[in-house]
């Protein structure tokens, strides 16, 4: 216990102009070392939980805070990579998205988060930005489900080429989108990747 010293019981965190959060902590925080670990010691599940809650808030406050063009959902088709596999898929995706800046010489920037399905696949939400105009199309009535198409969802051709089906929304709420992104922030159970 620290004598004399209030520790903190809430704090303030700043996104934007006119937009502030104020935290309140359960109890009142108090600097201190974490416990020293045996090699291969597993983590506590309160570890867990708080690791997760510490990555929700980044991924809110990166979201929130820039401005993205689209809402991306994109998908892993079994024909073109193993979707029980991320590891595979996020290396060649990351290095598709490089290759990608370079060859259109475009401002790319993203923020993608990946979700497990109930059989164990992958496939990522996120936002994006920078992608040329050219580069996206419409969905096509008849060809395409007709929410992709009267919701105005668009496609991009390139990504559904290599990796499989994508969509992409205009962001009408900021706020809310951000929030809804977060969702997918979830511990996944041991022996998945």
């Amino acid at each position: 216990m620290m004598s004399g010293v209030q520790a903190p019981r809430y704090s303030v965190k700043f996104y934007q102009e006119d937009v502030y959060k104020l935290i309140r902590f359960k109890r009142t925080l108090f600097p201190h070392l974490p416990p020293k670990r045996e090699s291969g010691e597993s983590v506590p599940e309160e570890k867990l939980s708080q690791a997760i809650c510490r990555a929700k808030s980044v991924i809110y406050q990166v979201a929130f805070c820039n401005d993205w063009d689209y809402f991306f959902t994109g998908t892993i088709s079994p024909d073109k990579y193993n979707r029980y596999h991320l590891a595979d898929f996020y290396k060649s995706f990351i290095q598709w998205l490089r290759d990608y800046r370079k060859k259109y010489g475009c401002d790319l920037k993203y923020l993608f988060v990946p979700e497990l399905h109930e059989d164990g696949a992958w496939h990522i939400h996120g936002f994006v930005r920078g992608i040329p105009e050219e580069q996206l199309c419409p969905f096509i009535r008849g060809l395409h489900p007709r929410d992709l198409v009267d919701e105005g969802f668009l496609n991009w051709p390139e990504y559904q080429k290599k990796f499989g089906f994508c969509s992409l929304a205009q962001i009408k709420d900021p706020e809310r989108a951000a929030g809804y992104l977060t969702k997918y922030c979830r511990r996944t159970w041991p022996g998945r990747q």
